[in-house]
Formats: structure tokens, C-alpha cells, sequence
């Protein structure tokens, strides 16, 4: 992709703080209740249909930022790749992988993410984004997503579903290739997005040892968390897109406790941390969900379920408090442009 400038000197926006309906604009009643900011998603195939050449504005993104205007909203846009892509660009590096989302069951098509030319195809749709929504002042910040594939949350390969570990072996997967792509994706949006800061969503790295078994790589993913400090600086968001209330509790040295622990570190040493939580079914007491991401995790904004409005043991009137304590944490880490 070559050497590109590198934005230092400009004015980076504030990033969405706060209650967020990652479904769209939040209703009367969920602004009343504190909920101010919403999620636009874009998916690739949408806006490329037919080629690089291509591009089809994404209306629900004009919408949102005109709607967005008018309430002193953000929005926080996420990008829709891997299984999103376009046709043309799954078969760039031969057919593409047949994988399956085992919590579903659902069959999706995937590009070898790894290999170079749908790594430039993917850098070349970011900065045709960027080129149109990096100066919107609705736009608060934006996923790193090139490196997805079901979810745009580029550490979930599913790979401890056998048929997902074979397809990807057969391809020419291995984790050193995933690690590179990470770091690809990531350069992409650092040289795509000048003044949207970038939000990369952090998993215990699901990959393949060299043999071809499933495994958890921690360590993986905190290469890639400080690869993405370094490289983002000021427009870095750490997130997890996983938050629910069995997690607090965790005991020492599983996965996710280890993860949470480096993200509460890196949140308390000035890093901007953001959440978004299971769904409804899977949270557990969305109260305490959001208290523990707003409190000892420190996050300056949460996503919120499908269904937040009636959730079960979680009245509405606790959401001004949770917000509050957002817009604390944001106010600690002076989050305004920089």
C-alpha cells in the first residue's frame, strides 16, 4: 500500500461518549432515558456492488447524519466487511472459503483475508469512505474492520467449530498470516481516517496452532492491541463487543478476565475504552453489565441490546446514572477534539 503522511498535526473529533442503540436512532422514549447516539452499519457489497470502480452512496449514512445533526448526536460507524464484501472481491485469491457461524448455524462466504489483494481492495474501499465521512462532524468514530469476517470483530474466527479449523487449514491459514492481516487493517485505518478515531473491537484471539487446532492466543491479542496504540496514537478506542454480566465474576487467568484487566489498565493509563453488550438473551442483568463497564472498566461509551428498553431487572431510570458516569470517564480523559 505503500508510505503514506501520517495526520499528527490535525484536530481529531470527539468520539461518541455515552448510551448508544447500536440498531439506529433511539426513540423519543430512549432519548428521554438518557440514550443519545447510534450505530450506521455499511456494509461493503452495498456501497461496491460491481467493482473497485464503484460507489453507491450509503443513504442510511447520509440519513443518520443529517438526523444526527439536528440532535447533537454521534454515530458511530461500522463497516461491514469479510462476509459483507462483495462477490468480486471474496474470489480475488481464489474461490471463496465456506464457513459457518456455529452459535447460528448459518453458512456465510469469506475471502482468504490474508492474502495481498484483498487486503489492497479492502484499504482501497476504506479511503474511498474516508474520502466522503472523515470530515463529517456526526461521525465519531469508525471500526477497524478489514481483518473481519462473520462480525466486525476481527479476533472471532470461530475456529474451534472443526469444519471452520479444516476449511481454513486447506485455504493456507496461519496465524502469523492473521497477525499481519490485523496489522494491514489497522494501517488501513490509519492512514484512511485523519481526525475519526478507530475502534477495534479486542477477543482472546481465536486462531490455529500449527498443526491445525483450535486455540485461544491472549498474547495474540495484546501484540495487536499495542500494535493499534502505537500506530493509531490519540485516534486509538479499545472495545469489546461482548460485555454481560457472567464475565464480571470471572476467576483469575481466564480469557476474558485477563482481557478485561488489560483493557481496565489501559482505560486508567488514558486510553479511550468502549463497550457494547450481548445480546438481551445473553447479558444476563443488563444493570450490571453496564454498571461494570462504566465503573471499573472505565468506558467512555456502550452499546446497547436489541430490546434495552425492557430489559428485565433493569429499569430505564438506571440509564441517566450509567450515562453520567460515561461522560465522567470521558471528562477525566479530556475527550473533546484534540
Amino acid at each position: 500500500m505503500g508510505a503514506r503522511a501520517q495526520p499528527s498535526k490535525l484536530l481529531v473529533k470527539r468520539p461518541v461518549v455515552g448510551l448508544t442503540d447500536r440498531h439506529g436512532p433511539p426513540s423519543t422514549d430512549a432519548r428521554k432515558a438518557g440514550v443519545t447516539h447510534w450505530v450506521v452499519e455499511v456494509r461493503w457489497a452495498d456501497v461496491q456492488p460491481n467493482g473497485p470502480n464503484d460507489f453507491v452512496a450509503p443513504s442510511a449514512l447520509d440519513a443518520s447524519i443529517k438526523i444526527a445533526g439536528t440532535h447533537h448526536s454521534s454515530i458511530l460507524l461500522r463497516i461491514r466487511d469479510g462476509a459483507d464484501a462483495p462477490s468480486w472481491a471474496k474470489s480475488l485469491d481464489d474461490p471463496p472459503l465456506q464457513l459457518t457461524m456455529p452459535q447460528s448455524g448459518a453458512a456465510y462466504t469469506m475471502a482468504r483475508w490474508w492474502e495481498p489483494r484483498y487486503i489492497k481492495a479492502c484499504d482501497d474501499f476504506t479511503q474511498l469512505l474516508a474520502r466522503h465521512y472523515d470530515r463529517s462532524p456526526a461521525v465519531g468514530q469508525v471500526t477497524v474492520s478489514c481483518a473481519g469476517t462473520y462480525y466486525t470483530e476481527p479476533m472471532q474466527r470461530a475456529t474451534a467449530y472443526r469444519p471452520n479449523s479444516e476449511a481454513l487449514s486447506a485455504a493456507g491459514y496461519t496465524e502469523e498470516k492473521d497477525l499481519a492481516a490485523e496489522k494491514a487493517a489497522i494501517d488501513t485505518n490509519s492512514a484512511a481516517w485523519h481526525v475519526t478515531r478507530s475502534e477495534l473491537a479486542f477477543n482472546p484471539f481465536q486462531t490455529l496452532t500449527d498443526t491445525g487446532h483450535a486455540k485461544l492466543d491472549v498474547s495474540a491479542t495484546f501484540q495487536i492491541l499495542a500494535y493499534a496504540k502505537h500506530k493509531l496514537g490519540k485516534r486509538f478506542i479499545a472495545a469489546n463487543n461482548g460485555l454481560r454480566q457472567d464475565y464480571i465474576d470471572l476467576p483469575a487467568g481466564a480469557p476474558y478476565k485477563t482481557l478485561y484487566n488489560r483493557l481496565a489498565a489501559e482505560a486508567k493509563a488514558g486510553a479511550v475504552v468502549a463497550f457494547q453488550t450481548a445480546t438481551l438473551h445473553r447479558v444476563g442483568n443488563l444493570c450490571k453489565a453496564l454498571a461494570f463497564a462504566a465503573g471499573p472498566q472505565r468506558a467512555t461509551a456502550i452499546e446497547l441490546p436489541q430490546g434495552y428498553m425492557h430489559a428485565p431487572g433493569c429499569p430505564t431510570s438506571a440509564f441517566a446514572q450509567i450515562d453520567h458516569l460515561l461522560l465522567s470517564n470521558a471528562h477525566a480523559l479530556k475527550l473533546s477534539g484534540q
